[in-house]
């Protein structure tokens, strides 16, 4: 919602006039935070969202003020990466969630890509030092991989001995 002292920024409510006041002053004064292309996933709020520090990037909320904060500045410096889900003409769509990422287009200064982030790196408190949840998703997702990857090649290897047998 927008206001005159406020701009346009993020507001809550609980469906009455005195309930009704403004969550986050992303970009503080009557400057306006613009937040956008706003998509729940799990128990946080993802969206785009401007402010002098680095334009219009990424941003993320656990539905508290204080944790509410930029995800990463894409386009380094005041550049916007201006992440939005999918452009058809002048028309752009929310951010997208699918299996556990969050998909988006954004520039980084070199043109328009699609992007994906995982949606656990946000968990502990990005920002934070503390990376435990991070490194420990990290090290299932890690060995995971390592499980198909040898199913993967414990199956090449039998295939390849009955191509040498079919062969001979």
């Amino acid at each position: 919602a927008c206001d005159a002292t406020g701009g346009c920024e993020l507001w809550t409510s609980d469906g009455t006039l005195g309930g009704t006041q403004r969550f986050k002053d992303i970009l503080p004064g009557s400057g306006s935070g613009n937040p956008q292309h706003l998509v729940v996933a799990g128990d946080d709020l993802y969206f785009s969202a401007c402010d002098e520090t680095a334009g219009c990037e990424l941003w993320v909320s656990d539905g508290t003020p204080a944790r509410t904060r930029r995800i990463a500045d894409i386009a380094p410096g005041t550049a916007s990466s201006n992440p939005i889900g999918e452009v058809s003409g002048s028309q752009s769509d929310p951010l997208v969630v699918v299996g556990g990422r969050l998909f988006f287009t954004a520039t980084d200064g070199s043109g328009r890509e699609l992007w994906a982030m995982p949606l656990f790196l946000f968990d502990d408190g990005f920002e934070s030092s503390d990376t435990t949840a991070t490194t420990e998703a990290a090290v299932e997702t890690t060995a995971a991989v390592v499980e198909t990857t040898a199913a993967v090649v414990e199956t090449t290897s039998i295939d390849e001995a009955a191509v040498a047998t079919t062969e001979a």
